[in-house]
């Protein structure tokens, strides 16, 4: 595809379905978590807010996942040096499906350590990547200048929606001008 248009790219199935959570629909269902794999282990990066991870308060950041076990599985799945995109297949699911997953505490790799816990998966918005506005005032000679801010991260499919009703409120607001911040946005 490359040779007829350099922006275009063969995307695999689940590198597909990874480039429209990320990039076009924010939204995704699982346990909302950021994982990394560091020397074979899962471990938990951050858990994002209103995702269920979060909500149940269960899963720490810094802990390791080593198993996986989903209903129907006679037994848990060993995750131990297992690739990362595979690891998040298997976390990721249906809305209101249990997912167990067998976790070691933050600083620790004995397995004896470890526990089961029990997450109902749910649909996580990436709220962090949805366009923003805010208004900062400046002093220019002797008067006060309102300037709306309006930031987009990324597109995505409703983004334009979101940025209209972001103007709308900018401009009720009264600002003399407004700046888009476009400087995190990868484009698309």
């Amino acid at each position: 595809t490359r040779a007829y248009d350099p922006h275009s790219d063969y995307m695999s199935p689940i590198e597909a379905k990874n480039f429209d959570i990320g990039s076009t629909e924010l939204q995704f269902s699982g346990i909302g978590a950021t994982l990394r794999s560091e020397e074979g282990r899962t471990r938990i990066v951050n858990l994002i807010a209103g995702g269920p991870a979060k909500r149940g308060n269960d899963l720490k950041v810094n802990e390791s996942i080593i198993a996986v076990q989903n209903p129907g599985d006679k037994e848990p799945t060993n995750i131990i040096d297992m690739r990362l995109n595979k690891v998040v297949q298997l976390i990721r699911g249906k809305k209101g499906s249990p997912v167990k997953l067998t976790v070691i505490p933050a600083g620790t790799t004995d397995e004896a350590d470890a526990r089961i816990i029990t997450i109902v998966r749910d649909v996580v918005k990436l709220a962090d990547q949805y366009a923003k506005a805010y208004i900062i005032e400046r002093k220019v000679k002797d008067k006060t200048e309102k300037l709306g801010i309006l930031n987009l991260p990324g597109f995505y499919s409703k983004s334009s929606d979101h940025c209209r009703i972001l103007l709308e409120r900018l401009s009720k607001e009264k600002v003399d001008g407004i700046v888009l911040d476009l400087r995190m946005n990868g484009g698309g």
